[in-house]
């Protein structure tokens, strides 16, 4: 069996942003990730990213995990957010492989991060608990 995992999150077909620009911060607060919506702690460092899309101003929050993932599945310069983990659904309702997607990441983290969404998906228990 092949594994692999033909994930691209660049597919976008909205309106481009009239501006756009992200940087890594410290939660002042609590916040959740866009993507996983698990909780983004006081004091966590997290990817914030700030636009202007169809003539509204918006700001996203990113757990360290999931920007990971968004950045290294996604093509080069066309970011789309808030579909991270319904595309990987879609695609391992297609047969793609966890060991194939978990080949396109570098960190632990990001591994262990995408291990716990797989799961989820599978309707596996929580193995952290």
């Amino acid at each position: 069996m092949t594994s692999f995992c033909d994930v691209s999150l660049g597919d976008y077909d909205g309106d481009e942003p009239a501006f756009y620009w992200e940087r890594e911060v410290t939660a002042r607060k609590l916040y959740a990730c866009l993507e996983c919506r698990d909780e983004i702690v006081k004091g966590a460092r997290h990817h914030l990213v700030t636009g202007k899309w169809d003539d509204e101003i918006r700001t996203y929050r990113f757990c360290s995990s999931c920007w990971e993932i968004l950045s290294a599945l996604s093509k080069e310069g066309e970011l789309t957010f808030g579909v991270l983990w319904e595309a990987f659904a879609a695609a391992w309702d297609q047969g793609a492989t966890l060991q194939g997607c978990l080949n396109r990441l570098s960190s632990v983290q990001g591994k262990a991060h995408m291990t716990i969404q797989w799961r989820k998906w599978k309707k596996l228990p929580d193995f952290r608990a």
